[in-house]
């Protein structure tokens, strides 16, 4: 469990993730119904060469959020669709219901506008994910679509929200 002081959470910082910062969140355990959220090993990762295990993918859409003492405590991914930056954001299983995920939405936002030059940015979040759903709103996002998603963990679908940032 991180032992973070909750006034170093308004000092978060965004930086391209690195492969250290990878194998740490493949440790990372999230609690059902979350646990869909969970990562395989790094090794396996790193042998399908899926998401962040692929050095290509890592530099050009994933961010670390850290600390100013370094600390991992969220990561985000800007994916860049046809005129829209698709957002993930991930907080440290131990470090929810406490602000670091509405910072991190912050910080995402931010990169997503410096990074890219598109007019809209989103993102999608399961519509039983009450807690992400209050912090998304309070950014600025909107509900605008639902539909089913095939989730690979699940091995099914899973009905979603597509939420756009409005402000």
């Amino acid at each position: 469990m991180l032992q973070i002081k909750s006034d170093d959470f308004s000092q978060l910082n965004a930086i391209r993730m690195e492969e250290e910062d990878c194998k740490c969140i493949c440790k990372w355990m999230y609690e059902v119904p979350y646990h869909i959220y969970n990562w395989p090993s790094w090794e396996e990762l790193v042998h399908q060469q899926r998401e962040f295990a692929d050095p290509q993918i890592r530099q050009h859409q994933y961010y670390a959020v850290k600390t100013k003492n370094q600390q991992l405590v969220a990561y985000f991914q800007l994916f860049p669709l046809h005129n829209t930056i698709r957002l993930a954001i991930f907080v440290h299983p131990s470090l929810l219901n406490n602000g670091v995920g509405k910072q991190a939405c912050l910080l995402a936002i931010k990169q997503a506008k410096l990074d890219f030059c598109l007019p809209y940015i989103d993102l999608e979040v399961a519509t039983w994910n009450k807690r992400a759903i209050h912090v998304y709103e309070q950014v600025g996002f909107q509900i605008e679509d639902e539909y089913k998603l095939y989730i690979p963990a699940l091995q099914h679908d899973e009905t979603v929200y597509n939420m756009v940032y409005k402000k």
